[in-house]
């Protein structure tokens, strides 16, 4: 079994047969069954990292601050900023 489909049914992605079919060949290989245990410790340790590393601004402003048109507003003019540097 490749590395891809063995992620793909750790995440739960597999359609129904195939999920039997992975799981019946998991209950007769424990070499696989390792690779099992392998691939969800690193996929815990990317998911632990990708936590720590998440991105929380240190400072909220209040609702009342910014409304939600001005704050769209904004963007989009930096998108045509950002898109006329590029053209």
């Amino acid at each position: 079994m490749n590395p891809a489909e063995l992620s793909a049914y750790l995440d739960g992605e597999l359609p129904p047969e195939r999920t039997r079919e992975v799981e019946r060949l998991l209950a007769a290989d424990p070499g696989l069954r390792a690779e099992l245990d392998a691939l969800r410790r690193s996929d815990a340790a990317f998911r632990a990292a990708a936590q720590t590393a998440a991105f929380r601004p240190p400072v909220r402003l209040p609702a009342s601050d910014i409304d939600a048109r001005s704050l769209l507003a904004t963007a989009c003019l930096a998108l045509v900023v950002a898109l006329a540097r590029i053209a």
